[in-house]
């Protein structure tokens, strides 16, 4: 894993606050609990971009049976 140094982290945290600005500017949101959502995305697309984080789609999926759920 890299080590990063203070200014590189402020860059890095510039970074993902520019792709919020992008996210809001094209959602129009202004609800409080969405900063917390965009700036989830924000950061799981900035992971992404630098090769720090893949998301893999599973080759199995288990039906989910409702039985199960109902008392």
């Amino acid at each position: 894993m890299k080590a990063y140094n203070l200014k590189k982290r402020k860059e890095i945290r510039d970074q993902i606050m520019a792709l919020v600005r992008q996210i809001k500017s094209k959602n129009n949101s202004e609800k409080s609990g969405d900063f917390d959502t965009i700036w989830r995305v924000s950061v799981e697309t900035w992971l992404r971009r630098h090769g720090l984080a893949t998301v893999l789609k599973s080759k199995k999926c288990n039906p989910i049976n409702h039985e199960f759920w109902s008392h």
